[in-house]
């Protein structure tokens, strides 16, 4: 009987731990890293540079000198686009590509589409973002390519994926 409820308590106990290690379709984590794209995204519209900070790449955090610095960096940015009369109206994410799994990581790319007002109008640029997750799909990080070539991308970062797709930019 005792050896009994040890097996019962083994079992559920793999049950939860099965539970607790998120499987996600396909199409979830495609859903999932769009929608924390597009978090990161809002942060940098509002000017929220830390949150936007938190989303990205640790390896590109880390290139440009630490989290701290690169929220310096913007908020610098962000004050010469105000003096030039410029300033993020929108960033949306687009549909995210198919994920392959590279290594530890699963990776996949979506478009981007920034709308900047400046003093002659909005302006709209496309680029694509390289989502990275290292636990399955729980949690993204990103990297901005700012429009540079899959194999630029692939020189300052070679754990990109030779598979990944990157759409045309419409």
């Amino acid at each position: 009987m005792k050896k009994l409820k040890y097996i019962y308590c083994l079992l559920v106990l793999i049950g939860f731990s099965s539970i607790t290690q998120a499987q996600y379709t396909a199409k979830q984590l495609q859903s999932r890293a769009q929608f924390q794209a597009q978090q990161m995204m809002d942060s940098l519209v509002k000017g929220r540079h830390t949150g936007y900070v938190a989303f990205i790449y640790p390896k590109l955090a880390q290139m440009a000198g630490g989290k701290e610095s690169m929220v310096t960096g913007l908020d610098k940015v962000r004050e010469n686009m105000v003096k030039k009369g410029e300033q993020f109206v929108r960033i949306k994410a687009g549909k995210a590509g198919t994920c392959v799994k590279e290594k530890n990581e699963l990776q996949c790319v979506l478009q981007q589409t920034t709308t900047v007002k400046t003093l002659q109008g909005e302006k709209n640029l496309r680029t694509h973002i390289i989502c990275i997750s290292v636990d399955n799909g729980k949690r993204w990080t990103f990297i901005d390519t700012g429009g540079a070539k899959p194999e630029m991308i692939r020189q300052a970062f070679p754990n990109v994926s030779a598979s990944l797709v990157f759409p045309t930019l419409n």
